[in-house]
This record gives C-alpha cells, structure tokens and sequence, in this order.
C-alpha cells in the first residue's frame, strides 16, 4: 500500500491469490502459510480504495477541461 501510494500509479491489476491444484505453488505452502480469507478480502479492499482514490485524484483534474484526443 506504501508503495502504491507513493508512486501513484494510474492503473494496476491486482487480483486475490487462489492455489490451483495441481501446481507446483500448492504444493510447496503448507496451509498454515495462507492467510484466511477475511484478511485476504480486507487487504483487496484496502488496495481497490486506495487505487480508487488515486484515479479519483488524476482525474479529477481534467474535470472541466478540454482535451484532443485521437480515434482511430
């Protein structure tokens, strides 16, 4: 969160980590390693706000505005 904060990047992907079976990864974290979902779900949560706000920032600065565009 520090690190998206700081740099406030316009765009990121960002997904929840799920074990696929079959896979090298599942097999090599023990169940102990994972964290429960309720953290998992607030730490998305957390990142989505916060990305969200930084769009909110960006573009909000264009509200009111005139810009060229191109369309191919």
């Amino acid at each position: 969160l520090k690190v998206v904060e700081e740099v406030e990047y316009q765009s990121a992907f960002y997904f929840k980590y799920s074990p696929r079976p079959h896979t090298t990864a599942i097999e090599q974290y023990l169940p102990e390693d994972h964290c429960p979902p309720e953290v998992l779900q607030e730490r998305f949560a957390r990142l989505h706000d916060l990305q969200r706000s930084i769009n909110c920032k960006r573009n909000g600065k264009y509200v009111g505005s005139v810009q060229s565009v191109l369309l191919e």
